[in-house]
């Protein structure tokens, strides 16, 4: 008996959590009783050295104004849409048996997949405020016609399960170990990036509302000159992450650094030197880098929202949270953890982030979407 082809559908290739996810199990995927092929969307920073011999293939069409009117003149003259030609010729080039569809904003290929009968699986990682802005038209054939839901938390999978929907499966992130690696230390990393305070700490993530970017410059004044803060990622065309840069500019807000994405490399240089992980997101279903932090043994400091609750489960030595969102509860909440950072356990973090280890989580993954298959 062959092993099931998977193709993995992703929207971006960038240093998302989701993406990241999706990555690891591709690149490990022969430890598992499948085979697989990527089709990203986008080629983003995270696969910008990739192998041809994983099999990794990127769309030659922008999801822009141009591939409108293309789709718009195809159906027009009844002609195939090019994204659905393309897609179709990486899947019977490759013999596939089940696509997988890596976030519930992938609706255009889930019609696809029905149209033309082949199985498919929603790997869900969104909470409300991604659901509030898709279209149900689009959203609810997907997920009804779907062979099963893997959903990454208990929070991403709750609003699924309370309407009823079925086959939803619960299977958390997972964070390759082996690949977090670093060569300056703590000092240099600091001198890089002019920190010169007592503590350090890092956010990671698309500058956004949902991430908190409004808030960052607001919480960096009121921790003052002992604390900096550095955020990691882009968003740089939105009018939030310029406005925040405005701010941090105009107000001379000298200890908040804003960067880009990194390579991993540099990534983890910098999550390494912090004092611990500072997320302002007011809904995370499980970011990937509260494990890859607790490995670290960085404590996590975060509002309580969706998966941080989840994973520091009221362990205090793991990490803190606030049940009120505002730069003053988040700034007594820092001020709070640097006071005790002693009293942190790097013995408990990195006990914790083993649960969450792609060495034995891959494993799980494998028999969910074997579990999901077999179902009629």
């Amino acid at each position: 008996m062959h092993a099931k082809k998977i193709l993995f559908i992703t929207p971006s290739s960038s240093r998302g959590g989701s993406e990241k996810y999706i990555w690891n199990i591709h690149k490990n995927i022969h430890k598992t009783s499948f085979t697989s092929t990527l089709f990203s969307i986008q080629k983003g920073l995270l696969f910008k050295d990739y192998s041809d011999t994983l099999k990794t293939n990127f769309s030659s069409h922008k999801n822009d104004i141009s591939y409108k009117i293309k789709r718009g003149i195809s159906k027009l003259f009844r002609a195939e849409d090019p994204i659905e030609k393309e897609i179709l010729k990486i899947h019977a080039t490759h013999k596939i048996d089940i696509w997988y569809l890596n976030t519930i904003t992938l609706g255009r290929y889930a019609e696809i997949a029905a149209k033309n009968n082949i199985p498919y699986i929603v790997h869900a990682h969104e909470l409300l405020s991604v659901y509030d802005t898709i279209d149900q038209h689009n959203f609810l054939p997907m997920i009804m016609k779907a062979k099963g839901i893997i959903a990454c938390s208990n929070a991403n999978a709750a609003p699924l399960v309370k309407a009823g929907i079925g086959n939803v499966h619960l299977e958390f992130p997972c964070v390759n170990f082996e690949e977090i690696k670093f060569t300056n230390d703590t000092s240099s990393i600091r001198a890089k990036y002019g920190v010169t305070a007592p503590y350090l700490w890092v956010m990671s993530g698309q500058r956004n509302y949902r991430k908190g970017i409004d808030v960052f410059g607001e919480l960096a004044k009121r921790l003052g000159k002992d604390h900096h803060l550095i955020w990691i990622g882009g968003a740089e065309n939105r009018i939030l992450s310029k406005l925040a840069k405005m701010q941090q500019e105009e107000e001379k807000i000298d200890n908040l650094t804003l960067i880009a994405e990194k390579s991993s490399h540099e990534y983890y240089e910098i999550l390494n030197s912090a004092s611990g992980l500072i997320l302002t997101s007011r809904e995370d279903p499980f970011p990937l880098v509260m494990i890859e932090a607790a490995h670290l043994g960085k404590p996590i400091l975060g509002y309580q929202s969706g998966g941080i609750k989840e994973f520091i489960n009221d362990d205090e030595q793991i990490g803190l949270l606030t049940d009120v969102y505002s730069a003053e509860s988040f700034a007594a909440l820092v001020s709070s953890a640097a006071a005790r950072l002693n009293d942190f356990s790097t013995e408990k973090l990195k006990k914790r982030a083993d649960e969450f280890s792609l060495s034995s989580r891959i494993f799980t993954w494998d028999k969910a979407v074997n579990e999901l298959i077999s179902k009629a």
